[in-house]
């Protein structure tokens, strides 16, 4: 059982899944994953009952797996990554 769960202890069980189900299994799951978080977005827009924790609870899903792939690159990698992207956003933001 999980206690206390931290970014750090997220970071080690994101790393030992990947250790041992592997980058292509958790790759897999990750597409299952954001299929069902599609369907409940889907659910959400047409008002149905219960969809908005649905899609809380597949959106959870997505993030656990995308750690688990994004624990597969340095952190460099990812930092250099996410700056690019944010800063594409921010240009939209801007210019809009």
């Amino acid at each position: 059982m999980i206690g206390n769960v931290t970014q750090g202890s997220l970071e080690e069980i994101c790393e030992k899944a990947v250790e041992k189900w592997g980058f292509e299994r958790q790759a897999n799951h990750l597409q299952e994953e954001c299929g069902e978080l599609i369907a409940a977005i889907s659910h959400l827009r047409r008002k149905r009952t219960g969809a908005r924790e649905h899609v809380l609870e597949e959106a959870t899903d997505v993030k656990i797996m995308v750690e688990q792939i994004l624990s597969t690159f340095t952190k460099d990698e990812k930092d250099d990554m996410l700056k690019v992207k944010l800063t594409k956003t921010f240009k939209k933001l801007v210019d809009d």
